[in-house]
This record gives structure tokens, C-alpha cells and sequence, in this order.
């Protein structure tokens, strides 16, 4: 095969790639669930950082809410209370929402390394003809 029929199959390819109609669902992303399925660990700790990072933000404005209403009376001391429970939510947010993204980039990163091994490991068992 000459290189520039090489060149005209990955253009068709490309071609054919840009006429497909783009998935409207996660229906493409299920083939990926038997590399996903791996690092159970992981994803359940993804999913509780998701979780706290969820609660702590719904808390915001419940704890923004208090802060306005109560804090602001003839007692300085609601206000400091107010002040730091606002700051501890803040700060859960914070953590919470950098757990999230470490082990989902890390999940992503792993399940992208094995889906090449994967595709790596089946080409070179494929014949030389091919």
C-alpha cells in the first residue's frame, strides 16, 4: 500500500467520521464500562466527593441565609458563628470538589491507558497481512 493510499483511506475514514451523526446519549460511552469496572475503589470515592461536594454546595445558600438573618443582631458573637460555619462549607466545597476531580482525572487517565493497551495487545495478535 502506497502512501498515498494510506492518505486517501484516512481521509475517507475522517470523512465518514465527520458525517456520522453525533450521539445524543451515553449509549457510545457503555463500551468503556468493562475498563471503568476496574477501579471500583476509586469510583466509589469519586462518587462520595461528588457527593459531599453536591451537599456543601446546597448548604451555601442555606448557610448565607442564616448569616444574613441571624447574624447580623445586636450579638457579635452570632455573627463570628455564622461567619465560620460559612467558612468550614467553603471550605468542605473546596476539598471535596479536588477529591472529585483527582480520582475522575485519575480514573480517566488509567481507563485510557488500558483501552490502549487493549488496542495495542489485539493489533499485535492480529496476522501481518493485516
Amino acid at each position: 500500500m502506497s502512501r498515498n493510499d494510506t492518505a486517501e483511506t484516512v481521509n475517507q475514514i475522517e470523512e465518514a467520521a465527520l458525517r456520522r451523526p453525533k450521539a445524543k446519549g451515553v449509549r457510545p460511552l457503555r463500551a468503556l464500562w468493562p475498563f471503568v469496572k476496574c477501579y471500583p475503589g476509586h469510583l466509589l470515592a469519586s462518587f462520595i466527593a461528588l457527593m459531599a461536594a453536591t451537599l456543601a454546595t446546597l448548604v451555601v445558600p442555606i448557610a448565607v441565609r442564616y448569616m444574613i438573618d441571624n447574624g447580623f443582631s445586636n450579638n457579635s458573637n452570632s455573627i463570628d458563628g455564622y461567619f465560620g460555619a460559612m467558612l468550614v462549607v467553603a471550605i468542605v466545597l473546596g476539598v471535596a470538589s479536588a477529591t472529585r476531580f483527582y480520582f475522575v482525572t485519575w480514573i480517566g487517565e488509567r481507563v485510557t491507558a488500558d483501552l490502549r493497551r487493549a488496542v495495542y495487545d489485539h493489533i499485535t495478535k492480529l496476522s501481518p497481512a493485516f
